[in-house]
């Protein structure tokens, strides 16, 4: 039996379409569950569609990793800045 792919949508994060310049002005008043969530949405959207499948069915290996890092690093971080 294979495990049914289940792909990116559209999120319910209230940020999800905020613009760079917005979140940039904000960015140092939020906290940290916002930071996070905020993080989430942008570098998944970042990434190609094969590899946000990848994330969003939670697989293991290096892409799931190098998200995880890509998001830890973007939320702790003093200034948004996107890559």
């Amino acid at each position: 039996m294979t495990a049914s792919k289940v792909e990116p949508n559209k999120s319910d994060n209230k940020y999800a379409d905020a613009s760079v310049a917005d979140i940039a002005e904000c960015w140092p008043k939020l906290h940290m569950c916002d930071r996070y969530a905020i993080a989430y949405e942008k570098v998944l959207q970042e990434l190609p569609a094969w590899k946000q499948v990848d994330v969003v069915n939670k697989t293991e290996g290096r892409i799931l990793d190098d998200f995880a890092k890509r998001v830890r690093e973007l939320a702790e971080s003093e200034k948004f800045k996107l890559n």
